[in-house]
């Protein structure tokens, strides 16, 4: 049986008995860390979508430009 990542990062983080006493504040990193990365996903996604759409909205009205001059 082998332990995941995870297990072996926590059980080397709580060491001994008075690590216990550790798991609000690291649980409090890890939420503000979360949070964090949520957030530049967030913006990364938004603006992504943005461009994307611009993009296909820029496609559509060249190729009807296009097709009206007779095209290349």
């Amino acid at each position: 049986m082998t332990m995941d990542t995870s297990t072996i990062k926590l059980s080397e983080l709580l060491r001994h008995p008075d690590d216990l006493d550790k798991i609000p504040a690291m649980k409090l990193e890890y939420t503000r860390k979360k949070a964090a990365v949520d957030s530049q996903l967030r913006s990364g996604l938004k603006e992504q979508l943005e461009v994307t759409q611009a993009d296909a909205s820029e496609l559509h009205s060249g190729g009807s430009d296009e097709a009206e001059s007779g095209g290349v």
